[in-house]
């Protein structure tokens, strides 16, 4: 019985102090498929994955940006105006557009 009233009050204390701050907590989700960007796809030159950053640098030139490898396996930045391009190692992984 004891046990019982123990776990009652610490269910009680955890309702009254817990679940009034969880309702100020509160987030967004934003989701875009992939038919949306299909325009501007159309004539932008992306890198395929698995290509180098060397191939990316020739063909895209320099980025605006660069952001250092972090990580295991190291993933690298680069950031263009319209897309990002992601890098392990040194082949592009995944290439994501930047919202207008």
């Amino acid at each position: 019985m004891r046990k019982f009233l123990k776990y009652l009050a610490a269910g009680l204390l955890f309702s009254v102090i817990a679940l009034p701050i969880s309702g100020l907590v509160s987030a967004e989700i934003r989701t875009t498929s992939v038919s949306q960007q299909s325009a501007d796809l159309k004539h932008l030159a992306l890198p395929k994955n698995g290509v180098s950053k060397e191939y990316v640098a020739q063909k895209l030139g320099e980025p605006t940006r660069k952001e250092a490898a972090i990580g295991e396996p190291p993933i690298a930045v680069w950031h263009y105006d319209r897309y990002s391009v992601y890098f392990e190692h040194n082949k592009v992984i995944h290439t994501v557009l930047k919202k207008k």
